[in-house]
């Protein structure tokens, strides 16, 4: 570790990765069986379960059982713990309520899943785990990583590596390749333009880190005190947008995002959120542009957007609907659109005022 910190026995910083499952068990343990490879010593792992309808905690409960009975070679999992993987409620962490944890070298420092009543979303789900960490465990860094996506063994040293760099660094981010083509990419960071409320996403293959200012939700590793300044997740996007605005609000407060090539991970897109012709997908990327404009936006740049967005973009993209096939996305991208109208048009201000700080 000395070559990769250079810092004359500096113990590694520490890093919680959080995980939102949703009926997604498959994704999941395939993103936890390459989080097995990765090369860094210091980990935990929280998984959030947003109250599946389908069998994914067994499912999970069944792999980290399986994963460690492996890993020991034995036929049983250690005395005392009838699994690998340490589980509450979400109303027992806020309660206090803590187990031992199984301590076996095979595993990170500690595997835990998060078990939701209701499903709260992307965004709250993260926050849950956040609040979880920042009191429990106090890392230096939180990484959050979607489920459906599968990760280099190098590519969380790289990812630290980079961010250790500078004080200014808040937010660090990975190349992400597609899933199905994986020579392929589809981010190497991005920029925003905000009167349009779209970003101007790089693709190229680069060597050295550059600084974007927007880092994509997929692999976002955030320094601890960035929550200490910032807040946590906005809620209210519930999925979708929410990394874009974590970014800008990030940027306001002083911190630089950069993208890290060198730092590798493989992305299925939007197969969490039941995948890119969902209505899920199309209303919630549609609504949430609204309310990232609302919060970021100034007053004569939101005037721009609109002229823009319902003169030309909707047209343009309903055009699209009708040559692809895709007509059954007709109504979210109309409801997600008027439906961020209102937001946009409400004037209760901004409607994120949640702090990191764990109570």
């Amino acid at each position: 570790m000395s070559v990769l910190f250079n810092t004359r026995q500096r113990k590694p910083p520490e890093v919680d990765i959080v995980i939102v499952n949703w009926n997604g068990w498959q994704d999941t343990i395939e993103c936890l069986e390459s989080l097995r490879q990765i090369d860094y010593p210091k980990y935990t792992i929280i998984i959030i379960d947003n109250n599946s309808s389908n069998d994914s905690v067994e499912k999970i409960r069944e792999y980290t059982e399986r994963t460690l009975r492996t890993s020991s070679n034995s036929t049983v999992p250690p005395e005392g713990h009838s699994t690998a993987m340490i589980e509450y409620t979400r109303k027992e962490i806020e309660n206090g309520l803590r187990h031992e944890v199984p301590q076996d070298q095979s595993l990170p420092k500690e595997l835990v899943m998060i078990k939701n009543e209701r499903n709260f979303g992307t965004a709250e789900g993260y926050n849950i785990a956040i609040r979880y960490a920042l009191k429990e465990h106090s890392p230096d860094y939180i990484l959050l990583l979607n489920n459906d996506v599968k990760v280099d063994e190098n590519f969380l040293k790289e990812l630290v590596r980079v961010a250790e760099s500078s004080p200014e660094i808040g937010i660090v981010g990975s190349t992400i390749y597609y899933y199905y083509t994986p020579d392929v990419i589809d981010f190497a960071g991005e920029d925003i333009v905000l009167w349009k409320a779209r970003g101007v996403r790089y693709t190229d293959h680069r060597v050295v880190p550059r600084e974007v200012n927007k880092i994509d939700g997929a692999c976002m590793l955030i320094k601890r005190n960035v929550f200490d300044k910032v807040g946590l997740i906005d809620s209210n996007f519930y999925m979708y947008w929410e990394d874009t605005d974590f970014c800008q609000r990030a940027k306001r407060k002083g911190y630089k995002l950069v993208y890290v090539p060198t730092a590798k991970i493989w992305h299925k897109i939007a197969a969490s959120g039941g995948g890119s012709n969902s209505y899920n997908t199309t209303y919630y990327l549609s609504r949430n542009r609204f309310l990232f404009v609302k919060k970021n936006v100034k007053r004569f740049h939101k005037i721009l957007f609109l002229t823009y967005y319902f003169g030309w973009e909707i047209w343009f993209t309903m055009a699209l609907y009708v040559r692809f096939h895709t007509l059954k996305k007709f109504a979210p991208l109309i409801n997600g659109s008027l439906h961020g109208l209102y937001l946009l048009a409400s004037t209760s201000g901004n409607p994120y005022s949640g702090k990191a700080h764990a109570r």
